[in-house]
């Protein structure tokens, strides 16, 4: 081993630069998939390599070549194994899942290189210590994102989506980076640790705020939030089903991005931006639940729910860093809840909504039609991805006791410790209400498959392979194990959560 910190990494891009030797092999032995199984295995073998980490906790790895603007630093905490493992665990199947789903397309090599790419961009992302080296995976998880969405160059619904999402996420990124540059002209570094130390000496100011600012709204173009939302449902429908399962992840680490870069380096205690996060939050979770409930195209409902449950992300981050700045460390078991929920929602939001783009992928290679009246009765004619795709739709209800409903419930319950306080009494409001009105129409999703007849479309479907339904077979179970075990999950959490501030 050259690093415990460097090895995934190693594993995961190497491989990068042999898969398409890899598939000339396979091509001249007469399996192509050979591409397809090596690049499954190089992605299980840098997961265990990440878990091998974690009675090492935490590890760092300076580059000492380089001195201040740059400041490379690799960190392992809890936190960053934790999001490392949710990540690839979800990349590991759509991979699988891409054997028999994307056997038709050309360019495959190409294909799983860019997941490769895409699945090491994530992984150093999360370890990145400074914003030097996090800004330059978050540009290779950017550049390999754009290409997969617009995987299948034919048609245009993959052009236009790749498009926007190209312009929205540079225009984000240019504003992130420009933040960012003022940060350094300020504290001279870029390291988390060094700046935390530092800005929290400065006064707030308005141009300390102007980069707390432009740090959210960079980032926060590319996390789908309201009103920078209109690039995903075009991308959603343009990228392969799969890519739009992967896609959960890159919120979900763009929304890192936001979280790290705001409570590790700007105090929630000293700076005051939870009613902006908040704001942001309950835009995401009311407008994105109103468009979803208008889709006729099922992959429109769930790219429109995906900025509903973002909403619940930065809403449950507003709320502890309002509490915490209003009210002190009087109401610290809020600010624990809350993050607790967030970090909770994001492990259910990946698995949830990834399983749920895979099982419409299977429903659509079945019916040739992604209307929502197509997905009717398909219970009786696709049981495993049917039951798969219930799991999915009734946990992203929040319905109990899964645990959707728990990570909702986190946050929600961090909004009630203090309802005299109005701003705190007009989130729970907002909070409840989407609640509710988010689980009728996920519930209504689920009728439609379960307990509908067999739509016309739907007659002649037969359950996929099992390269297909396998892997959402293995999401829904985990959704469920979950549930069963969330006491462990909990406890991971909130280790992984406090790491953040200094813990392992």
């Amino acid at each position: 081993m050259v690093n415990a910190i460097l090895d995934p990494l190693i594993v995961i891009f190497v491989s990068a630069l042999l898969l398409p030797q890899v598939s000339k092999i396979g091509e001249y032995l007469k399996f192509p998939k050979l591409r397809d199984f090596f690049a499954f295995i190089m992605l299980g073998a840098s997961m265990l390599l990440i878990v091998y980490m974690i009675p090492s906790v935490p590890l760092s790895y300076h580059v000492n070549v380089f001195g201040p603007p740059f400041g490379i630093e690799l960190y392992a905490s809890m936190m960053s194994i934790y999001l490392a493992l949710v990540s690839l665990t979800m990349v590991l199947l759509v991979t699988f899942y891409s054997v028999k789903y994307m056997e038709a397309d050309n360019g495959l090599d190409k294909y799983y290189t860019l997941i490769l790419t895409l699945s090491g961009g994530i992984v150093g992302l999360v370890f990145s210590q400074d914003f030097f080296t996090l800004y330059v995976f978050w540009e290779l998880i950017c550049i390999s994102s754009y290409t997969l969405v617009s995987f299948r160059k034919y048609r245009w619904q993959a052009v236009e989506g790749g498009i926007k999402y190209l312009l929205m996420s540079t225009i984000g990124s240019l504003i992130a980076l420009y933040g960012i540059s003022m940060l350094y002209g300020i504290a001279g570094t870029l390291n988390f640790s060094s700046l935390a130390n530092i800005v929290v000496k400065h006064q707030p100011s308005t141009p300390v705020y102007f980069i707390i600012v432009a740090i959210i709204v960079g980032f926060g173009m590319s996390s789908a939030i309201v009103p920078f939302h209109s690039w995903i449902p075009d991308a959603y429908v343009g990228a392969p089903n799969c890519i739009a399962s992967i896609s959960t992840v890159v919120l979900k680490i763009s929304a890192f991005n936001i979280i790290r870069s705001l409570l590790i380096v700007f105090n929630p205690s000293y700076y005051d931006y939870g009613l902006i996060l908040i704001c942001f939050g309950l835009l995401s979770l009311t407008i994105g639940n109103f468009l979803a409930v208008t889709q006729k195209d099922i992959r429109r409902l769930l790219a429109f729910s995906s900025v509903s449950n973002m909403g619940y992300i930065f809403t449950g981050v507003g709320i502890a860093s309002y509490i915490i700045y209003t009210y002190g460390y009087v109401f610290s078991y809020a600010f624990e809840i809350a993050l607790i929920g967030v970090f909770l929602h994001m492990l259910n939001h990946v698995f949830g909504k990834g399983l749920l783009f895979m099982t419409v992928g299977n429903f659509s290679v079945q019916t040739k039609n992604y209307s929502l009246n197509a997905l009717e009765g398909l219970v009786k004619k696709m049981p495993l991805s049917s039951f798969s795709a219930a799991v999915g739709l009734l946990g992203l209800a929040g319905v109990p006791p899964l645990s959707g409903f728990w990570s909702k419930l986190f946050i929600i319950a961090s909004a009630a410790t203090v309802l005299s306080d109005p701003i705190l009494f007009i989130t729970l409001a907002f909070l409840v209400f989407n609640s509710v009105f988010d689980a009728a129409y996920y519930v209504w999703v689920f009728q439609k498959i379960v307990f509908r007849p067999v739509s016309e479309k739907g007659q002649s479907a037969t359950e996929v392979s099992v390269f297909m339904w396998l892997p959402v077979v293995v999401l829904a179970s985990l959704l469920i194990v979950i549930t069963i075990r969330l006491d462990l999950f909990i406890t991971f959490v909130r280790a992984a959560l406090w790491s953040l501030f200094g813990g392992v």
